[in-house]
């Protein structure tokens, strides 16, 4: 036979789709949702997105609320990412009157921010009986509240530099913030009891601390994947953000 025959796989990790890193996340039953800014996953009106559609399959969208993320080129390295800007309130809702926060759950966010004052930064929040949210808090505190006043923190890189948090609740007691591969911090948690649309880049659906730069992924797994028992698949998250992203060891 005449040509070169290589046996191995190649991957590419500028492809915004992914690269074999990203195919054996969703080959995970553990990933229910996957949130990417790109523009296979978005819709566009100019360069702000009307919605985003679920990488996972779940077919769920997130909408604006108020005003809207923009899609900026080579935002992290080679990829896009959305765009948010505070001073127009960008959040986005997720579609769906059933909502993943029962049980086990992890939440990981890729972001970066760009306004590095003592304002209130929200990534994921949700209406809740129990205040539920994960963001910045001061200048140097990265917030997962899960149920009442319970507080997980970790010390939050105060830069503008590209950054990725998980934070899981193990569906009883206790919950976990990593933030860039490090060793997780666990502190108490309870039942968050949300009642309302989960959002991205605020409290909570019409609410405050909305974010102030770049937020590129958003996923959600049923799953404390900060547990050690499921090292192995939290092992294939830090192997893509750090392969793929540069984000993390």
């Amino acid at each position: 036979m005449s040509g070169i025959r290589l046996d191995t796989l190649f991957t590419d990790s500028s492809l915004p789709v992914g690269s074999s890193l990203a195919a054996g996340l969703l080959a995970s039953e553990n990933l229910v949702h996957w949130f990417q800014a790109d523009a296979a996953h978005v819709d566009l009106t100019g360069d702000t997105i009307d919605s985003w559609t679920d990488r996972a399959g779940s077919g769920r969208v997130l909408t604006p609320v108020s005003g809207g993320a923009t899609l900026e080129d080579a935002a992290l390295g080679s990829f896009t990412a959305a765009l948010f800007d505070d001073a127009t309130s960008d959040h986005y809702g997720m579609s769906g009157s059933t909502l993943p926060w029962t049980g086990a759950f992890t939440i990981g966010v890729v972001a970066r921010l760009d306004d590095l004052t003592s304002a209130l930064r929200m990534l994921v929040g949700a209406g809740s009986g129990s205040t539920f949210y994960l963001g910045r808090i001061g200048t140097d505190i990265m917030r997962l509240r899960c149920g009442g006043t319970n507080n997980i923190d970790a010390v939050f890189p105060n830069t503008s530099d590209w950054f990725s948090v998980l934070a899981s609740y193990d569906g009883t007691s206790a919950g976990k913030i990593s933030i860039n591969g490090a060793a997780a911090i666990t502190g108490t948690a309870s039942d968050p009891s949300v009642s309302s649309a989960t959002v991205l880049g605020a409290t909570a659906s019409g609410g405050t601390g909305f974010w102030s730069g770049d937020i590129s992924d958003l996923m959600i797994w049923d799953i404390d994947l900060l547990a050690s028992g499921a090292a192995a698949e939290r092992a294939k998250v830090d192997a893509f953000l750090s392969s793929v992203y540069g984000i993390g060891s």
